[in-house]
């Protein structure tokens, strides 16, 4: 007689597939990625500010300054800053439909620091940001994205509090060997120009 053997269950650890977006998911969203168009817009728009409100002109013309100025090296961020970026994390699961499930949870658990690499990119390399969650407590996690997205103000920062970093190679190697795992997309930016080719 053959022998089958029955296949184990993946551990489920997060499902948004049922949640449908909040208008939170859509704010979250613009958080994360919304300084791209933002930014520009401001800076564009500071000879306007100006002639109608100095004080506004101020406001936001000092936020830009700071943060540009400011490190995004997750060592100086204040701690309300990754409860932000944990509170945004956990409501863009829905604007996405989350799931996240392994095959043998365990062996991550006790992996250690290691390197997982996913794929593939998309538009967005949402998979890697699954360790910002905090989902398995015996792995800290980052995610490891172009270093070109760490150049805008603003979203430099948030990004940083969800759980970024940069996908330099003394960057993974520091994390390392500071006992994080890290997280990288394979295919990198390069992989989004394939989109549509098949």
């Amino acid at each position: 007689k053959e022998k089958t053997a029955s296949k184990k269950a993946n551990t489920v650890l997060m499902n948004c597939r049922h949640l449908k977006p909040t208008v939170l998911s859509y704010i979250c969203m613009f958080l994360g990625l919304g300084w791209m168009i933002t930014v520009p817009l401001i800076l564009i728009a500071l000879p306007l500010i100006w002639k109608f409100s100095k004080v506004l002109f101020t406001i936001l013309s000092s936020i830009v300054l700071l943060s540009a100025v400011y490190t995004a090296d997750r060592r100086y961020q204040p701690s309300w800053g990754y409860r932000i970026g944990d509170w945004m994390m956990r409501n863009v699961g829905s604007y996405f439909q989350f799931i996240i499930e392994f095959e043998d949870v365990k062996a991550i658990e006790e992996a250690g620091p290691a390197i997982f690499v996913m794929e593939p990119h998309g538009v967005l390399p949402v998979t890697i940001f699954w360790g910002s969650l905090n989902l398995i407590a015996s792995q800290k996690l980052v995610c490891c994205l172009s270093s070109t997205m760490f150049k805008l103000p603003l979203m430099k920062h948030f990004l940083t509090w969800c759980g970024a970093t940069n996908a330099d190679k003394g960057n993974i190697i520091y994390y390392l060997q500071s006992g994080y795992s890290v997280n990288i997309c394979a295919g990198g930016v390069q992989e989004i120009r394939y989109w549509g080719n098949d």
